[in-house]
């Protein structure tokens, strides 16, 4: 793959969010104090259905790339959290290209409960 020459556009589709969290997976359930966000995982979900069923040659690729803008995983100092995210997003991430970048909750202090963007800017 090269880059397109000077005068060419090339179109392309993306999906852009923010503010995702993470869906609880079995083994945090010994954490109840740490909150579920039942609709991040209908938002990761419906991209996996989309990219097994683009990949398939089911359907035709709707978008080339993830674009996610902050608050990532709301660990909030919780690093567990940030292994559930990976799960989470795992599949997405290593079919295309899931861009991230960092939200109030992840640098911080007072959104962040003093990760100030370590986790995030150390994986």
């Amino acid at each position: 793959v090269s880059a397109p020459a000077p005068a060419q556009t090339l179109d392309f589709k993306w999906v852009v969010f923010g503010d995702l969290g993470t869906v609880q997976w079995p083994d945090m359930s010994r954490f109840p104090q740490f909150w579920d966000a039942e609709a991040s995982g209908h938002t990761t979900d419906r991209l996996n259905d989309h990219l097994k069923a683009a990949m398939n040659g089911q359907e035709d690729p709707e978008f080339d790339f993830v674009l996610h803008t902050g608050d990532i995983s709301y660990a909030i100092g919780f690093a567990p959290r940030w292994e559930q995210f990976s799960w989470q997003t795992q599949q997405i991430a290593t079919t295309i290209p899931y861009l991230v970048s960092d939200g109030n909750h992840e640098v911080t202090s007072e959104d962040s409960y003093g990760e100030c963007g370590v986790p995030f800017s150390k994986r």
